[in-house]
């Protein structure tokens, strides 16, 4: 995976749209990880674009929640 996933700005997008803040805090439970602090680790580095894979799982589950499509995450394309 190369670049960093376009995160705050679904996350803004989505707020916009629905007037509902979504918080990091929740997007981390909806990442792999076996404790609390490695699932932020994983969104944090999904954010800063340090992050080597993603499964297509945690893709489907972070824009079902952010009510966006995965080109737009990866910054693709606009909504």
């Amino acid at each position: 995976m190369s670049g960093k996933l376009k995160l705050k700005e679904a996350i803004k997008q989505h707020e916009q749209l629905t007037g509902v803040k979504v918080s990091q805090h929740e997007l981390c439970e909806l990442v792999e990880g076996k404790s609390k602090s490695s699932r932020y680790v994983t969104l944090s580095r999904l954010v800063t674009g340090k992050a080597k894979n993603i499964s297509p799982d945690v893709v489907i589950k972070l824009c079902e929640k952010l009510k966006c499509d995965p080109n737009y995450l990866f910054g693709w394309n606009e909504l």
